[in-house]
């Protein structure tokens, strides 16, 4: 959960330094939660994606 984070922190950092114009999408933001998730749930295999969608 946590490399998960970090790697999706560096992501948002690159994207924003690249294109600074760029307004975060609501995906990005639901994506900055999955590493609770992760902790809370386990593996993701098990997981229904509804919230998602």
């Amino acid at each position: 959960a946590e490399a998960y984070l970090c790697h999706m922190k560096a992501y948002r950092a690159l994207l924003q330094d690249m294109f600074p114009e760029y307004k975060c999408l609501p995906n990005h933001h639901m994506a900055m939660h999955i590493s609770e998730y992760l902790l809370m749930f386990g593996p993701v295999q098990n997981w229904l994606t509804f919230p998602f969608e």
